[in-house]
């Protein structure tokens, strides 16, 4: 259902129907793998100090966003 909603969302912001539905994939996904991280089912797949994750193992954004551009 988060995968639909997400992809109507980003229709409406003018998404093409196909990129739409990646991003409602992408954003199901990520949010799943952060519920199973915070109840401690998960662990990163790449280790801490790794590019794009911080020193405990948390992702850089910031790094990640910088190098889309």
């Amino acid at each position: 259902m988060l995968t639909l909603w997400a992809a109507v969302v980003a229709e409406r912001l003018g998404y093409p129907h196909d990129e739409a539905l990646t991003l409602g994939k992408a954003v199901a996904g990520l949010n799943a793998y952060s519920k199973g991280k915070a109840l401690g089912l998960f662990r990163p797949a790449i280790p801490a100090g790794e590019p794009g994750w911080g020193a405990a193992g948390v992702l850089d954004l910031k790094r990640i966003r910088a190098l889309a551009r």
